[in-house]
């Protein structure tokens, strides 16, 4: 079916919250980000383009891990922060979204 992305691509990392679905998704150019979207349907609208490994929410923040790093973005969208890193992999570098301050 060439209208359906192969699952490589697909929509990953599901949360629902507030009539809202939160996910990580495959953009223009095979692009990864968060996304969110009503859950009735409708356009969805990127939150980051930085994005990680599995995807958490705790109050207003959803929190993804990249290699040992744990990183944060608001729920309403906005610029990743470091929350923590596991050190086994140097000195952090740069959230793709230009934010690097840990807490």
């Amino acid at each position: 079916m060439a209208d359906q992305p192969d699952s490589a691509h697909a929509p990953s990392d599901l949360i629902w919250r507030d009539e809202k679905l939160y996910f990580q998704a495959w953009q223009e150019r095979l692009r990864p980000s968060l996304v969110v979207m009503p859950d009735t349907g409708g356009a969805a609208d990127e939150l980051s383009s930085d994005t990680g490994n599995g995807l958490w929410n705790e109050g207003d923040l959803l929190l993804y891990s990249r290699a040992d790093r744990l990183y944060s973005v608001p729920i309403t969208g906005g610029s990743s922060m470091l929350v923590s890193d596991g050190g086994m992999f140097g000195a952090a570098p740069p959230s793709r979204s230009g934010t690097t301050s840990c807490s």
